[in-house]
């Protein structure tokens, strides 16, 4: 009785690790939708930083110019630069963020398979168990038989 409580122990515990499996894989596919939002944003980001730098350049390269539209430029300028570093950082987070969860999923698999293992265990040792009952019982009828003849 004792092994068949710990075998529905083992797989209520295996199913409990299925569910957890199956929510750090959930957790891995959210924050990878993140790092590609995260990588648009950078992305247009640097875009625009280049049309700033471009409109910079032009201006310069332009045979006059006022001091306001130079102005106008340089802010714009750094002002792109510094979205852009703040779109690369949340980046970097974002992709910490997705290899932390996958190495919770990592983790989360090896718990699963380490309890379906010992369930496997289990049942193999019961099995094991009824077959030596088995044979035993054999062995007892034919000694019985033979302290007949």
């Amino acid at each position: 009785m004792h092994a068949k409580a710990g075998s529905a122990v083992l797989s209520g515990i295996a199913k409990l690790r299925d569910l957890q499996c199956d929510l750090a894989a959930a957790a891995v596919a959210k924050a990878a939708l993140v790092v590609r939002d995260k990588r648009a944003i950078l992305d247009a980001g640097l875009s625009e930083r280049a049309e700033a730098a471009d409109g910079w350049q032009a201006l310069m390269s332009a045979r006059s110019f006022s001091v306001e539209m130079l102005r106008y430029w340089s802010a714009e300028t750094m002002r792109r630069d510094r979205a852009v570093g703040r779109a690369q950082e949340e980046l970097g987070l974002a992709e910490r963020d997705v290899k932390r969860c996958g190495e919770d999923w990592y983790a989360a698999l090896q718990r699963r398979d380490l309890v379906k293992r010992l369930a496997q265990d289990v049942r193999a040792a019961r099995s094991r168990k009824r077959e030596e009952a088995g044979l035993q019982e054999n062995l007892d009828r034919l000694a019985y038989q033979r302290s007949e003849i």
